[in-house]
């Protein structure tokens, strides 16, 4: 799927550099008839397309229109694409391209009158905009239809409790049909036992299940608890939203034409913040890792000189969709720290040396965590990795646990801010209050103000 993926990304990132190039030498063309002077400059269109402001105008355009969209959020989803979105994102991003080129190329082009200045923007937009949304039209059609062509409908295990009807209501069955989810089967689950997970598992190899469609009770400690259940089986479980969660503005949902079926397992992250936010940890990191340099290389010679051992700490962490990287830090404990296997930070723990005191004070220790921002294994705010050993029994204590490996893992989170180092799998349940929260309200401004109490913290000292 990610190998899929990634061709998806490579194709419209192709094929808009190309519709960009070609609807800017489409507006050069206009422009030259157009705009009076230019025929007397230039008297031959030749002479002027390949005049040297043009030739790096049509170059330099496709990679503007590049940067744009993907900070637009377009290259994030490539394999389920709206529409209506894409319209509305090629709109802006033609819009801004549009705007950029005007204010950076053709302002002091002197025009004999003002309003000269807004019909060429418009000019700019109307050449490349038809170009770049009909090539992307074309290409999301093709790739919808070759989508549809192989897909079958998703085998469905529809899960009820009590005394609730094992009949379909015609709303959901409405919903099932719109989504491609054929219900094969039904489970009632009275109660989560100990026999759950053997049962639920034989009905998935049984049934051969996609996924859950998960009819809520109303008592919230049980649905809670068979919805932990659900979640622990790594498949996907849709529901019906509630009119609480809906008020709650819980429930992100977009479509007007679908009845609402969400998918609780996963977390519904809105484009253009998930790709502003890689972008601004690029940026950030690599200026991180040019200024720090100097004081990574005083705390190297400390850790060193502190205990026998290596200067750098390399342990492996779950990301993004719980695939394993390798964290790096500075070392802060004797060397071989563990012998029994895992071992969580205790206060004043007797393995932690002197430098490496002062290293978690000041989470200076955490310095080398750049490069693992800038390699895109981490951002610098979102849910701190823990080690496969901790997750999987987190995933026991909580199941909604698996939510954090949707964002990739962060330098610092909420939970490290409003409660710091967690010693105990309780103290990390609690602590996960905060990265469900942050993951709800994900935005760039959140990433700062998290950045600022940080900042905040580590000036203080009140790291441990």
């Amino acid at each position: 799927m990610m190998k899929t993926r990634t061709r998806y990304r490579l194709l419209y990132v192709g094929s808009d550099m190309i519709a960009s190039f070609v609807g800017m030498v489409i507006f050069e063309l206009v422009r030259y008839r157009l705009v009076p002077g230019l025929t007397d400059r230039y008297p031959d269109i030749m002479r002027f397309m390949l005049s040297t402001g043009v030739e790096l105008t049509v170059l330099l355009f496709p990679i503007c229109m590049f940067f744009v969209n993907y900070l637009t959020g377009y290259y994030v989803n490539v394999t389920n694409k709206s529409r209506a979105r894409e319209f509305l994102q090629t709109l802006c991003s033609v819009a801004i391209g549009s705007m950029i080129l005007f204010m950076t190329v053709l302002l002091n082009d002197v025009l004999p009158r003002r309003r000269y200045n807004y019909e060429m923007v418009l000019l700019i937009f109307g050449c490349v905009f038809p170009v770049v949304y009909g090539v992307r039209l074309l290409l999301t059609t093709l790739l919808k239809r070759r989508q549809t062509a192989g897909r079958r409908v998703k085998r469905a295990l529809y899960v009820v409790t009590d005394s609730a009807s094992e009949e379909i209501s015609p709303g959901l069955a409405v919903a099932l049909e719109e989504v491609g989810l054929e219900i094969v089967d039904t489970l009632r689950i009275t109660n989560v036992t100990d026999d759950t997970a053997g049962v639920l598992m034989k009905a998935v190899e049984e049934g051969n299940i996609d996924c859950f469609v998960f009819d809520v009770p109303r008592d919230e400690d049980k649905a809670f608890r068979i919805l932990g259940a659900l979640m622990k089986l790594n498949l996907p479980v849709m529901v019906q939203p509630s009119p609480t969660r809906v008020l709650l503005g819980v429930v992100k949902y977009d479509s007007v034409v679908n009845t609402p079926l969400v998918d609780v397992t996963n977390v519904s992250l809105p484009d253009t913040a998930v790709a502003i936010k890689r972008a601004f940890d690029i940026v950030a990191s690599a200026l991180g890792l040019i200024i720090t340099l100097p004081v990574m290389c005083v705390v190297g010679v400390a850790v060193k000189l502190s205990s026998p051992g290596p200067v750098f700490y390399r342990q492996e962490r779950l990301g993004l969709n719980r695939k394993p990287f390798k964290l790096y830090k500075f070392r802060t404990m004797i060397a071989d720290s563990e012998p029994a296997g895992p071992q969580l930070t205790a206060t004043n723990d007797s393995r932690i040396t002197a430098a490496g005191r002062v290293l978690r004070r000041y989470r200076l220790d955490e310095l080398p965590n750049l490069w693992n921002v800038f390699k895109g294994d981490m951002s610098l705010v979102g849910p701190r990795p823990e080690r496969s050993y901790y997750a999987s029994r987190l995933i026991d204590i909580a199941p909604h646990y698996l939510l954090v490996h949707r964002v990739r893992p962060g330098v610092t989170s909420w939970g490290m801010v409003k409660y710091g180092y967690a010693s105990t799998l309780d103290q990390m349940v609690e602590r996960l209050t905060y990265d469900i929260l942050y993951l709800q309200n994900l935005s760039l401004s959140l990433d700062i103000k998290i950045l600022f109490y940080t900042v905040r913290t580590i000036l203080r000292g009140e790291g441990k």
